[in-house]
């Protein structure tokens, strides 16, 4: 028993290593550098690289498989179905992983093109997302420490700054708090059921994440909730909990402005990290602009304050919603910013 689990252990030692390696990869070549021959040798050779790691994944997978059936008798039978499929669902993955990145530094080697590296770049990070959850599936003794894949996506940077903004002016502005709430509930409750029903059908959850999302979806959600749900979902209890409206109004704006902006900044010009993934530029923009952004609309909306009292409260809002963004890891940010930030804001005001 203690070299079966030694033995998983260092398969998952293994396996997380080649996603780290393979998450740092996917993540550098979102802007291809085909004119930089340096960077282009440098980008085969970690192709390269990787693909070595994922043939050695797939040799300690099949030789731990081998270990493993020595021992089955009849009564595990159902369980060495589920095993064998979830480690051939795994091998596919790992190799379509690999052919991926072949075809990647194919690409780089002969005439590249911008064009298809892009396309192929978007293959790479839907498979390792996949591959991200056939990993967990396995069953092995240690979890997968590896994040997702979050490329720069200015579609939904724009779409996020457009409805943030647009739904914090039309709440304080036009709407109702009755009105927004029946508006809200009935949101919740259409994403739910989106949420709920793609899980039972493929093609159902590959025509929302592909068609109807495709242009604001990040690669993960096609496996995990989507982050507009989280949203819908913390506007929703604001809306239920926070009755003065300046409180929502802030937490939406925050949301809706320094996340994308601290998502832009961060993987454009952040090389210095602070946190996982995270840079300090990133962090700076989040903080700056929750900051701008919330002093701003108070300022115009709260009458019962000074300014000093409002510099202040906008100061403790924004370093509240740039430490969660930052350390948010286990929860959704998309509906642990806009709830923390609103409950900042209603101890202050």
């Amino acid at each position: 028993m203690s070299n079966e689990l030694t033995y998983e252990a260092m398969i998952s030692e293994e396996l997380n290593a080649m996603m780290a390696e393979l998450h740092r990869f996917v993540s550098s070549i979102q802007r291809p550098k085909i004119k930089d021959e340096k960077w282009s040798k440098a980008v085969e050779e970690y192709c390269r690289e990787i693909e070595g790691r994922i043939e050695k994944a797939l040799e300690n997978i099949s030789r731990k498989h081998r270990e493993l059936s020595e021992s089955w008798t009849e009564a595990t039978h159902a369980w060495q179905l589920s095993y064998n499929e979830k480690k051939e669902n795994l091998n596919r993955s790992l190799v379509e992983i690999s052919n991926s990145l072949r075809a990647y530094r194919d690409e780089l080697a002969e005439s590249p093109n911008v064009k298809k590296l892009n396309s192929l770049f978007d293959s790479l990070s839907e498979g390792y997302e996949e591959l991200l959850v056939k990993i967990k599936k396995f069953g092995i003794s240690q979890k997968v420490k590896s994040g997702h894949i979050k490329p720069i996506n200015y579609p939904r940077n724009i779409f996020h700054a457009t409805m943030g903004t647009t739904m914090a002016l039309m709440y304080y502005f036009v709407i109702p708090r009755s009105w927004a709430l029946g508006l809200i509930l009935s949101t919740v409750g259409l994403f739910l059921l989106l949420e709920a029903t793609r899980r039972f059908s493929k093609r159902w959850n590959d025509f929302l994440v592909d068609t109807v999302f495709g242009l604001i979806a990040r690669p993960h959600e096609r496996h995990h909730t989507n982050g507009s749900t989280y949203m819908v979902l913390a506007i929703t209890l604001m809306l239920l909990f926070f009755a003065y409206k300046p409180i929502v109004c802030v937490a939406v704006l925050v949301l809706g402005l320094a996340d994308p902006a601290a998502s832009v900044v961060g993987k454009l010009w952040g090389k210095t990290k602070v946190f996982r993934n995270k840079s300090w530029l990133g962090t700076g923009a989040f903080f700056a602009v929750a900051f701008i952004a919330s002093l701003v609309f108070m300022l115009l909306t709260v009458e019962h304050h000074s300014a000093a009292y409002l510099t202040m409260t906008a100061f403790f809002i924004a370093i509240v919603g740039t430490l969660v963004e930052l350390f948010s890891t286990r929860i959704d940010d998309n509906f642990s910013i806009p709830m923390s930030v609103a409950f900042t804001a209603w101890l202050f005001l």
